[in-house]
């Protein structure tokens, strides 16, 4: 009865984990195509008036790069994570303490790094919506 509980608890942590990755990956996904579409739109309105509320519509493209850069980053991130994990669950028996210590410490400055980088990410988005905001503010007269 005890290991049924166990294997259990294992599927339900399991299940746990694929759904929080694909929260995350869906997330990632929207703040992608809100990036993208942003650095479209007011890469042309740039482009189509670079004088004009240029002071307002610079910081929307370069934060719209910056979070574009840094979700493909936590993709590139994630998917070495998983390498990393499957090849320790591979060689789990033939590594030294000294060896799965190392792959640990990867493991969790990767994580890590994943966090902050989406941390960043939204800040940027947060300061875009704002920047936005001040632009269609400005341009309301016009």
């Amino acid at each position: 009865m005890n290991e049924i509980l166990k294997q259990e608890l294992v599927r339900q942590q399991e299940d746990a984990r694929d759904k929080l990755f694909e929260a995350q990956y869906a997330f990632w996904n929207a703040l992608l195509t809100v990036n993208g579409l942003t650095l479209a739109a007011f890469g042309v309105f740039y482009a189509a008036s670079p004088s004009g509320s240029s002071y307002l519509v610079t910081p929307i493209i370069g934060a719209s790069m910056i979070s574009i850069c840094l979700l493909v980053l936590n993709f590139v991130a994630r998917k070495y994570m998983h390498e990393r994990i499957y090849q320790f669950m591979s060689a789990a028996q033939k590594l030294t303490d000294e060896a799965r210590k190392k792959d640990l410490r990867n493991t969790l400055w990767h994580h890590w790094s994943i966090h902050i980088s989406e941390t960043i990410t939204v800040i940027l988005f947060l300061i875009e919506v704002a920047y936005i905001a001040a632009f269609l503010w400005t341009r309301r007269g016009v």
